[in-house]
């Protein structure tokens, strides 16, 4: 699959010195990740033989099926950003410490092997925005280190992102994970958008549930940058 991401338009705020400077940022990438396998319900070795496949850019294998959404949310949230709320259903949400073995491309793989990440989460939700439904997948992450060199790491790394062919952290449904309704793969036409503050940073590929989704759709960014650090 090839996908091709829009630029989000948002203001940048750099402070090294500062806690709360933001990072943000869109990229192309056209580099076809592999399947892959999330480390809660994938057999022993199996992260290891992704990262060393996608790292080759062959095809992994994987033995987990797919998972259906559950019958409810694992749980829900309201963000509430001036005259926008959201009402935020989380269908499959995982937590894991092997960041290079749930990304792909090797640029990316390297980077992340030589500055080691804190945590990854990730979580396939839907919500509404601009009065549509929506889909989106999120992934948020932190770097190891002391200031200012760490927000540095994790500057480089939100730039990395935005290179077209290097990689990206594995989302959820490419793991397996599935959403009640929608496609099995982030569509090639969503928005996406990179996010940091500080040391961490978020990853959000959003589209439309009920339609095609607009390149540089002005409410999948807002909300992009809505929900940043909200639930």
């Amino acid at each position: 699959m090839s996908r091709h991401h829009v630029a989000a338009v948002a203001a940048v705020l750099l402070a090294l010195t500062a806690c709360s400077s933001t990072r943000t940022g869109t990229g192309s990438r056209a580099t076809t990740p592999p399947a892959a396998t999330d480390s809660q319900t994938s057999a022993p070795g199996s992260s290891t033989a992704a990262t060393s496949a996608t790292a080759s850019g062959a095809p992994a294998s994987t033995s987990a099926a797919a998972q259906p959404a559950p019958s409810k949310p694992v749980r829900t949230a309201s963000v509430h950003v001036q005259t926008r709320t959201y009402a935020i259903k989380v269908w499959a949400e995982t937590t894991d410490t092997d960041c290079p073995g749930h990304s792909y491309g090797a640029p990316v793989i390297d980077y992340l092997k030589a500055h080691p990440c804190n945590g990854l989460t990730r979580l396939l939700a839907t919500t509404e925005a601009g009065g549509h439904a929506v889909g989106f997948a999120q992934s948020t992450m932190g770097f190891t280190g002391t200031s200012p060199q760490v927000y540095k790491t994790a500057g480089d790394f939100i730039k990395l992102l935005n290179q077209d062919n290097t990689g990206s952290v594995n989302d959820l449904l490419r793991e397996g994970r599935r959403l009640p309704s929608g496609p099995t793969a982030v569509p090639s036409g969503e928005v996406f958008s990179v996010l940091g503050q500080d040391a961490g940073i978020a990853i959000v590929d959003a589209w439309y549930l009920d339609g095609p989704t607009k390149g540089n759709d002005p409410a999948l960014i807002q909300m992009a940058h809505d929900i940043f650090l909200q639930f």
